[in-house]
């Protein structure tokens, strides 16, 4: 994790929307969502089958607080066969979806 600036990553993003559940616009993540590990993961594997989107602060908050490296090291934790049968890495996958975010 990238832990040299994490509080003030923190205040820099607070308030800011981070992603959407995209069958419930309603439902928006903030700062303290994706500190959660077990909502972030929900939310990245929620990527996969459409139901979630990034916004734009959303990936940029990811790669400042913990690093893409570190993002996809959680997942193939929670995931061990994420990647397997898939065309592209876990991180080629979550840059694919960033390329698909929503304004801030």
């Amino acid at each position: 994790m990238n832990n040299k600036n994490n509080k003030e990553i923190t205040k820099k993003y607070e308030g800011k929307l981070l992603g959407i559940v995209d069958y419930d616009r309603n439902q928006r993540h903030y700062v303290e969502d994706f500190i959660d590990k077990k909502k972030l993961l929900k939310f990245l594997f929620g990527l996969y089958d459409y139901e979630t989107t990034f916004t734009k602060s959303g990936f940029k908050f990811l790669e400042e607080y913990y690093g893409i490296d570190e993002v996809v090291k959680m997942m193939e934790e929670d995931e061990p066969g994420f990647s397997k049968g898939d065309r592209c890495t876990p991180k080629e996958y979550l840059y694919m979806k960033a390329q698909y975010a929503v304004g801030e």
